[in-house]
């Protein structure tokens, strides 16, 4: 691999970028839902564009990285090794170590709308707050409006509360996650 890359673009001083290779390397055959939701959804709007050709399609290269994610302290190659469970993708990418702190997070997020709908899903499927607390608040009801943009609700779910409707689909799709529901409006 590192023989390849040597007529790839490199730093300013004409050698290759061995920690990318490296991270490229170990983290490979990993995934992060986050950045695969984000993808897929350009790809899905790409999708459309071509099919329809009612806008113009992207005409350059899309690189985003997040090498900030994977640990920077000395680490063993067991911090990465796989566990036979629903994590170990993730943990190629970030590791054991911060995979355990996601297990503790407590967080408070308020809405559950199509951007509180997609960080539920991905919190559950990254399997974030299984020993902490997830709380979510909204005082909205679903409307047969949301149902387009809003892909944790359901026909059936039309006029039941937002919050506690998202926690539990969210909880259908990893039941390990500890997420509470309220309806309390925030505000100041």
């Amino acid at each position: 691999m590192v023989q390849m890359t040597e007529d790839m673009p490199c730093l300013s001083d004409g050698k290759p970028d061995y920690d990318v290779i490296r991270d490229m390397a170990n983290t490979c055959s990993g995934c992060l839902q986050p950045l695969c939701a984000t993808l897929g959804g350009i790809v899905a709007q790409e999708a459309l564009i071509a099919l329809t050709n009612t806008f113009t399609p992207i005409q350059q290269w899309l690189h985003f990285d997040a090498r900030e994610v994977i640990p920077r302290y000395e680490v063993t190659p067991e911090e990465f090794a796989t566990r036979g469970d629903r994590y170990d993708s993730l943990r190629i990418c970030i590791g054991e170590t911060n995979l355990q702190r996601l297990v503790d997070v407590n967080s408070f997020m308020v809405g559950c709308g199509a951007i509180g709908c997609e960080v539920l899903k991905n919190i559950a499927l990254m399997g974030v707050s299984r020993k902490g607390k997830f709380t979510v608040t909204d005082n909205d009801v679903i409307e047969r409006t949301n149902l387009t943009n809003q892909l944790l609700f359901r026909e059936r779910d039309i006029k039941q509360p937002k919050s506690t409707t998202a926690r539990k689909s969210a909880v259908e799709l990893n039941p390990q996650v500890n997420i509470e529901a309220h309806q309390n409006k925030a505000s100041n």
